[in-house]
């Protein structure tokens, strides 16, 4: 079963500026759940993310 998130949305671009105001940041406690790894789905590609034993994330393809 896949979950979905919630991620705080993103700011928007003033026309002026063109770009945005601010960065959405995200908690990894939130995002793994008590995991070690979860995979994310990006553009049709799968990509692992894991919390090494020291406690350092690695984004592997």
């Amino acid at each position: 079963m896949t979950q979905s998130l919630k991620f705080p949305s993103f700011a928007e671009a003033t026309p002026e500026e063109g770009r945005l105001t601010t960065v959405p940041r995200l908690n990894s406690f939130a995002i793994f759940q008590g995991a070690r790894l979860v995979v994310i789905e990006h553009e049709g590609t799968e990509y692992r993310l894991q919390i090494t034993g020291r406690g350092k994330l690695i984004l592997t393809r």
